[in-house]
């Protein structure tokens, strides 16, 4: 890859450092994700999935090692300067959106994500028709809700408005941690089925961590398996075409 949007090289990261909980999670780690790709990441518990995670948000600082967003070196920047290269939607939608606001200023929110300016622009009308625009991506009719409180919502609606915030202002790589771990299966298939759609038409750069085998089989561009603090296997999309839950579950059970 000449030009990865995402590079982590050599990552070492510990935690519980000096105590007697020390222990190494990622050990020589090193990824490197193209512009407009859409990666899957698989693991055990306990593999360091979410750490690749907060070490590429910034939430984590590595022992060792760099993290590249777009040509720039980041390893040293604070989560909040990140936050304008890096969105997240969580795996818990109660987490992702604020209840006692409206849909709207949710997305107001988000909008100023990274941004200096203040939240007196929110309610004008080019920004409304932002909103409406963006929002009716989903096909939800919450284009037609903007004034409603988020806690009307149901947990599908919430998640998928997630998804949407986290588009919203713009941003170099979109990060999706366990987003239907939280949903009942049908609603978790529509919101996987959403978040593709995004990712693919707004041609997004996107790292996806999932439990779920048949989503890291059916989506992305490509499937790694994280063990042992390493990535030890990669799918090509034309590889995951013969591939089985079985087969990618032994991946990372397997001695």
């Amino acid at each position: 890859m000449l030009n990865p949007m995402l590079k982590l090289e050599d990552i070492k990261l510990v935690v519980g450092k000096g105590t007697q909980l020390e222990r190494t999670i990622l050990e020589g780690l090193n990824l490197e994700v193209e512009k407009g790709e859409f990666l899957v990441i698989i693991g055990g518990n306990g593999a360091g999935k979410s750490t690749v995670f907060n070490t590429i948000s910034g939430f984590m600082k590595p022992e060792n090692g760099r993290v590249i967003i777009d040509g720039v070196d980041v390893t040293k920047k604070s989560q909040q300067e990140r936050a304008k290269l890096v969105s997240i939607v969580m795996q818990d939608p109660r987490v992702g959106t604020m209840e006692n606001m409206t849909i709207l200023e949710n997305m107001a929110f988000s909008f100023k994500r990274g941004q200096k300016r203040g939240f007196r622009l929110f309610n004008n009308e080019g920004r409304r028709s932002l909103f409406k625009e963006k929002i009716s991506l989903l096909e939800m009719g919450l284009e037609n809700r903007l004034n409603e409180m988020v806690t009307n919502l149901s947990g599908g609606q919430r998640q998928a408005l997630s998804l949407v915030m986290s588009i919203i202002a713009e941003s170099k790589i979109l990060l999706l941690d366990e987003i239907t771990a939280a949903l009942d299966p049908k609603i978790a298939e529509h919101v996987m089925a959403l978040a593709d759609k995004l990712v693919r038409e707004q041609k997004l750069t996107c790292v996806m961590i999932t439990h779920n085998m048949e989503h890291a089989i059916r989506y992305g561009d490509r499937t790694i398996v994280l063990k042992d603090g390493q990535f030890r296997k990669s799918y090509s999309r034309e590889e995951k075409a013969s591939l089985t839950v079985f087969d990618l579950t032994k991946e990372f059970t397997d001695a």
